[in-house]
């Protein structure tokens, strides 16, 4: 793949990204509107047991916090918080750091 083939690339998911926010103005899409605070954040473990387990099963999915590879659960919340299934280059960054601290 050449240099030049990469930043386009990058330009064509973007561009992607933008046409699936049908009807809003770029000020008011959330590529670039910080997140939801009532949004939930990233948890850095994949897996849950015992106490904890019940206890985010106990909770409405719109509420749980987000975790790497759970894509329904994921997806749910972010059609709930944003509007828009897609996620932002910012969820990418937000779930592998929180990813990365629980080691």
């Amino acid at each position: 793949m050449s240099i030049l083939s990469k930043p386009l690339i990058v330009g064509v998911i973007l561009g992607a990204a933008l046409l699936a926010v049908p009807n809003r103005t770029l000020a008011q899409s959330s590529l670039i509107r910080p997140p939801n605070s009532n949004e939930p954040g990233w948890e850095g473990r994949v897996l849950l047991f015992g106490e904890e387990r019940t206890r985010i099963k106990s909770m409405p999915i719109e509420q749980r916090p987000n975790r790497t590879g759970h894509f329904y659960g994921n997806t749910v919340r972010r059609i709930y918080y944003r509007g828009m299934a897609m996620p932002l280059p910012r969820d990418f960054v937000n779930m592998t750091y929180a990813f990365i601290r629980e080691r």
